[in-house]
């Protein structure tokens, strides 16, 4: 992924059958805002983010406005949703 500082969204996103399901997993359409949030973080790191470091992932929980249990379950919901890769 290149960060050429925009990346496409489809206006119908919220339609799309991962989305939700994501929605329906989590805190419905907040799900959504938080997939864009992290997708935009992606676009800037080159598409992966190592989320083992504890500063890492306190980065990642205040972007996304998720506590540490809570990024767990986004990240996991994300990676059952086939959006991120689980590894």
């Amino acid at each position: 992924m290149k960060a050429d500082r925009f990346f496409s969204v489809h206006y119908d996103i919220r339609h799309n059958p991962k989305i939700e399901l994501l929605k329906d997993m989590g805190a419905g359409i907040a799900e959504l805002g938080r997939w864009i949030v992290l997708m935009s973080i992606l676009y800037d790191v080159g598409g992966l983010y190592d989320v083992t470091t504890q500063a890492k992932r306190r980065y990642l929980s205040r972007e996304l406005e998720l506590s540490e249990e809570g990024l767990t379950d986004f990240l996991n919901n994300c990676a059952e949703c086939e959006l991120i890769s689980a590894d």
